[in-house]
């Protein structure tokens, strides 16, 4: 296996990612969510989830893309911990609430 530092990207690919992430946190709607985020939702619901856990889904708190935390599934799977729901705990590790790249709401 290759170093993945052998060929660094180049300003420019990384400058284009920065945009390519803040261009998916202002188009962020909370009313048009990401099929894994709509499920996250549908699974802390039917888990009995607290109302303001439901609500930082919508906000994009657990969002690798859009979250402000620096590891926002890791707030997700302790925020699951806390309030007793080890299987959500257990799928977000597994990245069942995670987004491909470009990845649409639709």
């Amino acid at each position: 296996m290759s170093n993945p530092y052998d060929n660094p990207p180049s300003e420019e690919d990384i400058e284009q990612t920065m945009n390519e992430i803040s261009a998916k946190q202002e188009a962020w709607d909370p009313l048009d969510l990401p099929e894994s985020q709509a499920q996250l939702i549908r699974d802390l619901q039917a888990a009995g989830a607290p109302d303001a856990m439901i609500a930082r889904v919508g906000a994009g708190v657990y969002h690798d893309y859009v979250s402000t935390l620096p590891m926002p599934k890791h707030q997700l799977v302790a925020d699951a911990q806390a309030h007793d729901m080890p299987e959500i705990a257990h799928r977000a590790k597994r990245g069942d609430y995670d987004d491909s790249w470009g990845e649409d709401n639709d």
